[in-house]
Parts: structure tokens; C-alpha cells; sequence
């Protein structure tokens, strides 16, 4: 059979420009099958086949959008073979390549016998409206991921794979600026570029309602030439097959044009049979001839033999006739298995084991031991089943849950809610429009509903629970160790897995032990020995699934990785799990607070990680061993404690909440850096983040807590001082980071995407720092310094959002976890008072600005939405309050000096003009009480009187 180079080679010679490859795309086995029959030993009409992404989503129930790597990934390895069986190039739609794991992508689909794809530079996440530079990868970077494609491909030993790249400049919105001249000057540029970077063609198309003329076709043709690939549209003026082959381009795709044929027929068909017709005719000859299928009798596999041994009575043996037997014998169970056999006797130690298990279920049906109990859910060392200790099942899981949730000081809805108290507010312009106070309502009404688990993601958390996770379904013994050896060849290649990186995991031989635990049981096993196995599990198949690289059944790795990823979530909701302080407990609590994170659940991961550091500090990992455990043990706790630590410390400035850890009690050292360069990157930004956790705590003890305040009250010379002295240290920390070269790193993609928020987190806490130098509420006492910081802020976010959101939806969400569940989105509110203080547009342009951005962070995370909506009631209030000063101002309802003095009259000083309104309650359900106060206020009066905080600010 050829190979995948040989067929990349005769794709790449059949695209003849007057004389084009038309690729029929196709979208699973039976299109494939069908088309691959039209060739026969006289005619031979289908020289190659291509999948459409539209097609191949459709056909599994996603928009084109939704289709994921892992998704269509599963279809390519499917259909490769299948192809080749034919004899025929198969090339692959993978969209834009997945953004950063472009080089994983196309590794690949090389290895699993793709010879060709299309590349798009179009962003996915950023859609067709918003030019060149919003909605398309620049030229440079275009052609770098062509270029980096090529590289990967040809490391997957497949150096003339075929890139047929899609530029979509003809694809985006109309917009006054995109004219047909200015798209073609486009087109041409970038056309040339890819062509240069080694593409095969360049693949253009102007969309469904645009389309691209004969014109443009003939002058893409003529200035590229003939490199040039086009799409068979039906639509008016389309042109055929052989008056595009005319106008000399190079190739001709079909997209999903065959799909929505095939859909259309089985709905003509389906027409017609319910209305009383009868099944369309097929002619014989255009009937695909089906691959033969040798489908084996699944009725004496192995579950369908416990099945029938079941339904015959636990009492009783399984009695059968010779021919039965001979028909055990003679069996051919299928090659994926995943049974291990000998060269001499292929089946003898299967049917051995079956018969052992035979032999345990009677025993186990006529005399069952107290001590254990057979469950058909649980697993074996042999793939199959599994005998666990039984547990009593909790009443309920309700310790993770927070039903009062508790946001203070400096927290982003308590600050949301201060703003909207400052006197600026009740200038007379207000008059002029009733939006501030609507607004004023919305950021109650959205702080009236209290905070909750994120529910983006559907967890084990959902429905009733019905087992005890020592009861729940288990992974097969056989698919557990295919991981292993999956991470220990990458351990003996010397690239070390992302879990061995990531989590405070010191080696492979904790998995493996837990393993052996698991499923070679000397002692019972604890639902903390379970719920940590299922967790290195879950994050072990994440892993494998992300990287793509493995033998591994994709379809296993999906089920394997729902399986998982239940019992770990399940089993953190036992109360052993919080009882019992151990090391597997605390690792299990460590990294369910690393899950929470990553799906944006602050209140999940509150709860589990404070849980996990009373664990630390009760187990003593706190305190420095003084040489009294091994090396190897001391490491393991050390490693533990600071990744508790940072995540722990971490939280305290964005909850406004004393840390579980106090500092003055931990003497453990830091952890070694790595003698490995590429492991040290790793170690120095976990130390640096140690310092940045410590450093986000002193700041809310010395400054925000309650201690502080009162302490601050009474000696305020105090207060500028400690503001300096921790600006000074954020600074030198921030220095220390911009050292760290994700370069340099193991994964540095994944280095720099999970480090790509810093610059904001950096300037959201500097701007609660300087926030923090004045006790009054009144934007004319915010330092200037604090003013500078949170404009730094927003700047920052507008300048690298761009490029995280080129890295795809996965990348969007995880840096608004970050901006806005980890760090308080500050710099936004302060800019707030900055622009009602100074009527500063270019302070509402920069709102209004990052406003628009967040709308693509807020899909999926209820509370990345809810600070989403009261960022958006703050511009508006702003927005409404300038306009409505400057329509004042220019209706000449005062003279210059009259206005001035409007303009700085010192509102609310005294008790007539001074609305006294309610604090942010200590629960966000206790809103509901503010709400009513604001739903009665009229909003003439609103307008006449000053909004001020009332005598009980520190009360």
C-alpha cells in the first residue's frame, strides 16, 4: 500500500492549473464509500476526496463553529483508512488549525494518513465582521502557521503534505472600508505570501451571499498563476466544472454540497413514504458497493455470557449443547479487545479467565463474603468487574455549596456598588436623563442574585446522587495502564507530562501505587484513595485528548475521561474527604480547586481549596521538618503546601478574606529550581507566584481587613505608607516576571497561555493598592497614581486581547477566569469615577472600548456575565451622566462662571442634601433590601439630591 508521502505527492501533481482537481468532500465512512465506488478499472472519475468541516459537524449535530480538534480528529482517523484502501489522497478541512495547537493538529492528521488540508486565516472566534485586522490572523502570522504546518507535517514524516490555503478576505461583512479594489489588493498580497511559504494553492471564496465574480476569478488566476482554488456554487451565475477548468484554475471543491444533496434525498424519501408512496428505486448501478463486514456473533463475547448467566438464575451453572461449546471455542473476538495473548495459544487465557470469572460469580451468588460485595459497576484488574468494600452513602453533598456566599471589601461587586454611592452623581445634568438611575437598579438587580457554581460546564455535580463513589462505575484495569505507558514513554523521551508539571504531582509511581490500590486491593480501599486516582485519571486523559498523539481509542478516551471526571467530582462532595486530614485528601481537595479554576467556579474553588489548606496546616506541611522525613517525602509535602498556598492566598484580595495560612506561622522553605532548564521555568514562575500570593494577602491584612481599618482610622499617616511600600514591592515583583521567558519552558504554548492574564491581574491589584491609599469614597481623593494604574489596566487588556482571542473560544475563557474570577476587574470602576469626576470622553471611549470586548469573555460563565452586566450598567450610567453635563452646558442654562461653580459646588454638605443609603450587606442575598429602596425612588428627586455614603462606611 502507498504511503502517506506517495499519496501526498499525487495530490500535490493534480492540481494542473486549466486542468483543476474537483474534490468531492465528504463527511463519514458510507459518503466515502459511495464515491470511492464511481471509479472502476475503465473509469476512474474521483483521483481524490476531501472531508468538509461544515459537513462533518452537521452530521454529528454541531454548527461548523462547535466542531472540536478532538471531533474531527475521530473522523480523519476513521475515514484515512478507508481512503487508502481505495487508493485515494485524502485532505482534511481543520478549519484554522485549532489556533495554538495548530502543530499538535496537523502531527496528527500526518500520522493518521491525511495528505493534504485546507489552513483558513480567518479567526473562528472573531467572525466576519471586523476587518482585516479583527477577523483575520495577520499576513505574517498567516504564513507563519502555514509554515509551522509544513514543519509539523514533514516531522510526521510527511514532507510534500499538501496545504491548500483558504484566505476569506472575500468572506467578511461589508464595511465602507472593505470595497472590491481594497479586498483584491488584499487577496493578492496575501495570496502571493502563502504561495511563498509553500502552499500548494490558495483556496478563496466570498461566502453564500457574496460569492466571488468571474472577474475576480480570472484576475486571481492571472496574477497567482493559476494557483488558485474555488468552490462549485449552485447559486445564479454560478459557473460549471468545465468553465472554471476555462478560466484556469487549479482546483475545484465541492464543500457540503453532497451532504445537504443526501439530506434532501432522505427527506424526499421519508416525503414520500409517509404520504403513502413507496420506497424511491435506487438503480443497481449507482448502488456503492459496501466493504464486506465479517460482524462476528457478540452473543458469546463476554458480557453477553455473565449477561445470560445472569438471566438463568444465580444458583445454577450455564449449561450448553456441543455446538455451543465448539462455537466458544472457535470464536473470533474482536482485535480490540485490548486482551494480551500468546503466540502459541491465542485464546486459551481468555477463555481461561472466563472461566475463573464464571467460577467467582457462583461462588460469589451462593456464598457471599460479609466483607465485600460485588458490584456489576466497578472493574477488575481484568477489564471487567470489581469487588470495593461497600460505604454508607451520605445523606447529602452540601459542604461545596455556599447558599450565602460572601463578597467584601475590596471585592469587584462591593466596589461596583461604592461607585455608584459617590455625590458626582446627583449633579444637577442628571435631570436631563433617566438612565443613571435605571442604572443604578441594574447593578442591584444584578447583585441581588446570589453567586453560585458556574454552571458552563455539566459536572458530576448534576441530578440526584444515587451512589456512594466507592459504588460508582470504574475505569478498566486495561485502559489504566495504556495511560500509564502513554506518560512513561513521554517521561523516557524526556518530555514530561503537563500532569507531572502542572499539579503538585512529584512523579509517575503516585499513579501507578494508587493503581496497584485500586485494582490489587490488600486493605479497603478510602473514598480519598478513590476520588485522588479518579482525579490523576481525569487529568491524565485530559492530557492524552489534547495532545492527540496516542494509540488510544478516541472514543475511550471520551468515555473514560466523563467517567472520571464524575467519581472525582462526586467523591470530593463526601465528607471524609473534609474530616479527615491526609495527604490524599489534601491533594484531592488541591486539585478539585485547579478544577474549579479552569472552569471559572470561584465559589466551588473557595470552598475546596480553604478546606485543603486547614488539611496542610492541621497534617504540619507548614512548618519545616528539620531533616526528620526523606528527602523524597519532604518534597512531596513541600510541593503540596505551596500550591495550596498560592491558590489559598490568591483569593483573599479578590474575596476580601482572611487566608486559612497565615504567614507568620509558615517556616517551610520554597522549593529547589530545577537543574533542568526547561523545568526551571516552570519552578520559577510557581516561586514568583508564592511572592505574588503573599503579597495580594499583606495587602488586604495591612490595608482592607477589619483590623486594618480601625488600625489606619486612628493613625492615617500610616496608610500612604504602607500604600508605598507595597507598590514598591508589586514592582519589583513585576520586574522578577518579565525575566521569564515562556520560550524557554516545556509546552511553552501552554506557559504562556496559562500565564497570559498576569499584566492585567498585575494592574488590577495595583490599582486596588493605590485605591486603597484614601479611606474617603470621593474620586477627587483617588491618587493619581491609582488613576494612571487602572487606565495601565485597561490599555493592557485592549492591546493582548486581540491575540487571545486569535487562540480560540478555549483561550477567551480561561483569560476572563482569570481577569475577572481571579483578580478584581478594578482598573474598569476606577476609570468609572476617573470619567464622572472630570467628564473625561476619552475616559468613556476607553469604557466603552473594553466594554465591547467583554461580550466574547462572558458566554458560558454566569459570573464572568454578571460583572459583565455591571460594567456595562457603569458605562451607561457614565455615559447618560456626561451627555446629559454637556447638553447642559451647551443649552447655555448657565454662564461660564455659573457652570464652574456648578461643576465644583461641594454637593451633600449638609444633612438636607445628603441621601444616606445602605451598605453592601455582608450576603448578596440581603440585596433584595436595597432593591426596594431603589425601585421607590423617584427619579426628580433623585435628581435633586446628592448620592453620598452614609456615617456607617466603616460601621
Amino acid at each position: 500500500m502507498s504511503s502517506t508521502n506517495d499519496f501526498a505527492r499525487t495530490l500535490k501533481a493534480l492540481h494542473k492549473p486549466g486542468q483543476p482537481l474537483i474534490v468531492p468532500n465528504v463527511w463519514d465512512a458510507p459518503s466515502l464509500v459511495a464515491l470511492s465506488s464511481l471509479n472502476t478499472p475503465s473509469d476512474h472519475p474521483v483521483a481524490a476526496i476531501a472531508t468538509a468541516s461544515w459537513a462533518l459537524a452537521h452530521a454529528r449535530g454541531a454548527a461548523d463553529e462547535d466542531l472540536t480538534a478532538e471531533q474531527n480528529l475521530l473522523a480523519l482517523r476513521e475515514l484515512a483508512p478507508l481512503a487508502a484502501r481505495a487508493g485515494l489522497p485524502l485532505s482534511a478541512d481543520l478549519q484554522d488549525g485549532y489556533g495554538a495547537r495548530i502543530e499538535e493538529i496537523f502531527t496528527t492528521a500526518a500520522q493518521y494518513g491525511i495528505a493534504g488540508a485546507n489552513l483558513e486565516d480567518s479567526i473562528p472566534a472573531a467572525g466576519f465582521g471586523r476587518g482585516f485586522a479583527g477577523s483575520l490572523y495577520s499576513k505574517a502570522d498567516a504564513v507563519a502557521r502555514i509554515q509551522t504546518a509544513l514543519r509539523a507535517t514533514a516531522a510526521a514524516g510527511v514532507p510534500d503534505f499538501v496545504i491548500n490555503a483558504r484566505c476569506d478576505v472575500f468572506r467578511l461583512d461589508v464595511a465602507p472600508e472593505l470595497d472590491d479594489a481594497t479586498r483584491m489588493r488584499e487577496a493578492l498580497d496575501r495570496g502571493r505570501a502563502y504561495l511563498a511559504a509553500g502552499a500548494t494553492t490558495v483556496f478563496f471564496w466570498g461566502g453564500g451571499a457574496r460569492g466571488l465574480s468571474t472577474h475576480e476569478v480570472q484576475t486571481l488566476v492571472a496574477e497567482l498563476d493559476g494557483r488558485v482554488a474555488v468552490l462549485l456554487t449552485k447559486r445564479d451565475g454560478g459557473h460549471s466544472t468545465a468553465e472554471l477548468a476555462k478560466m484556469g484554475v487549479a482546483r475545484i471543491s465541492i464543500g457540503p454540497s453532497l451532504y445537504l444533496a443526501a439530506m434532501n434525498a432522505v427527506k424526499t424519501g421519508a416525503a414520500q413514504i409517509l404520504g403513502g408512496g413507496g420506497l424511491l428505486v435506487v438503480p443497481r448501478a449507482m448502488q456503492p458497493a459496501a466493504p464486506v463486514l465479517q460482524l462476528p456473533d457478540f452473543s458469546y463475547t463476554v458480557p453477553a455470557r455473565i449477561a445470560r448467566w445472569a438471566f438463568r438464575g444465580r444458583g445454577t451453572c450455564i449449561h450448553t449443547t456441543p455446538a455451543e461449546e465448539e462455537r466458544r471455542r472457535v470464536f473470533p473476538f474482536p482485535s480490540r479487545c485490548g486482551c494480551i495473548y500468546s503466540n502459541g495459544s491465542p485464546y486459551k487465557e481468555l477463555q481461561q479467565r472466563i472461566a475463573r470469572l464464571e467460577q467467582a460469580l457462583e461462588k460469589l451468588s451462593t456464598s457471599p463474603s460479609p466483607s465485600c460485595s460485588f458490584d456489576p459497576g466497578a472493574t477488575s484488574r481484568d477489564g471487567r468487574s470489581a469487588s470495593v468494600p461497600p460505604v454508607a452513602a451520605a445523606t447529602q453533598r452540601t459542604w461545596t455549596d455556599s447558599t450565602g456566599f460572601v463578597e467584601r471589601d475590596p471585592s469587584f461587586e462591593r466596589q461596583s456598588y461604592l461607585a455608584s454611592q459617590i455625590a458626582e452623581l446627583a449633579h444637577p445634568a442628571s435631570a436631563e436623563s433617566s438612565e443613571v438611575a435605571d442604572q443604578l437598579k441594574t447593578l442591584s438587580d444584578v447583585s441581588s442574585a446570589p453567586a453560585r457554581s458556574n454552571t458552563s460546564r455539566s459536572t458530576a455535580l448534576a441530578g440526584p446522587r444515587a451512589d456512594p463513589v466507592l459504588k460508582r462505575e470504574q475505569v478498566p484495569s486495561s485502559f489504566v495502564l495504556k495511560i500509564i505507558r502513554y506518560l512513561e514513554s513521554r517521561v523516557k523521551n524526556g518530555a514530561k507530562p503537563l500532569l507531572l508539571i502542572v499539579h503538585p504531582i512529584p512523579d509517575l509511581d503516585l499513579l501507578k501505587n494508587l493503581c496497584q490500590n485500586v485494582y490489587f486491593p490488600l486493605d479497603p480501599m478510602t473514598v480519598g484513595q478513590l476520588t485522588l486516582f479518579n482525579a490523576l485519571l481525569y487529568f491524565a486523559i485530559w492530557e492524552v485528548q489534547s495532545r492527540g498523539d496516542s494509540e488510544i481509542d478516541a472514543e475511550d478516551l471520551a468515555k473514560y475521561r466523563q467517567v472520571t471526571d464524575a467519581n472525582f467530582n462526586q467523591g470530593v462532595e463526601e465528607a471524609e474527604i473534609i474530616a479527615i486530614a491526609n495527604y490524599e485528601n489534601a491533594l484531592t481537595l488541591c486539585l478539585a480547586a485547579y478544577y474549579a479554576h479552569t472552569i471559572g467556579d470561584i465559589v466551588r474553588h473557595q470552598a475546596v481549596v480553604s478546606a485543603a489548606a486547614r488539611h496542610c496546616v492541621q497534617l504540619g506541611y507548614h512548618r519545616n521538618d528539620k531533616g526528620q522525613l526523606s528527602p523524597e517525602e519532604s518534597h512531596k509535602r513541600r510541593l503540596l503546601f505551596w500550591h495550596v498556598y498560592i491558590s489559598e492566598l490568591g483569593l483573599t484580595l479578590r474575596l476580601g478574606r482572611a487566608a486559612v495560612i497565615q504567614e507568620f506561622d509558615v517556616d517551610v522553605p520554597q522549593l529547589n529550581i530545577s537543574s533542568d532548564p526547561r523545568q526551571a521555568v516552570w519552578d520559577t514562575s510557581l516561586r514568583l507566584f508564592t511572592g505574588f500570593s503573599r503579597l495580594q494577602s499583606k495587602i488586604y491584612r495591612k490595608i482592607y481587613s477589619p483590623g486594618a481599618i480601625v488600625a489606619l482610622a486612628a493613625e492615617p499617616s500610616k496608610r500612604q505608607a504602607r500604600v508605598a511600600t507595597f507598590a514598591a514591592e508589586l514592582n519589583q515583583w513585576y520586574m522578577e516576571w518579565h525575566q521569564i521567558k515562556s520560550a524557554d519552558a516545556y509546552y511553552p504554548m501552554v506557559h504562556q497561555h496559562t500565564f497570559m492574564a498576569v499584566d492585567i491581574i498585575y494592574y488590577s491589584v495595583l490599582t486596588l493598592l493605590h485605591r486603597g491609599s484614601t479611606s474617603s469614597n470621593s474620586p477627587s481623593d483617588i491618587s493619581p497614581e491609582c488613576f494612571a494604574a487602572a487606565r495601565q489596566g485597561l490599555e493592557t487588556h485592549l492591546r493582548i486581547f486581540p491575540s487571545v482571542l486569535a487562540s480560540g473560544p478555549g483561550t477567551v475563557s480561561y483569560y476572563g477566569v482569570w481577569i475577572f474570577m481571579y483578580s478584581s476587574f478594578t482598573p474598569y470602576i476606577v476609570t468609572f469615577l476617573h470619567s464622572i469626576a472630570s467628564t473625561d470622553t476619552n475616559d468613556l471611549q476607553l469604557l466603552k472600548s473594553v466594554l465591547d470586548t467583554l461580550d466574547d469573555i462572558a458566554i458560558g460563565y454566569e459570573l464572568v456575565h454578571r460583572q459583565k452586566t455591571l460594567c456595562a450598567a457603569l458605562y451607561r450610567i457614565a455615559k447618560a451622566f456626561i451627555e446629559s453635563r454637556q447638553r447642559l452646558h451647551n443649552n447655555g442654562n448657565h454662564n461660564g462662571d455659573e457652570q464652574s461653580a456648578m461643576d465644583h459646588e461641594p454637593f451633600a454638605t449638609t444633612a438636607e442634601q445628603t441621601l444616606n443609603l445602605p451598605l453592601q450587606p455582608d450576603t448578596i442575598q440581603e440585596w433584595g433590601n436595597f432593591d426596594t429602596i431603589v425601585e421607590d425612588w423617584e427619579t426628580q428627586y433623585f435628581n435633586q439630591q446628592s448620592l453620598m455614603l452614609g456615617n456607617s462606611l466603616d460601621q
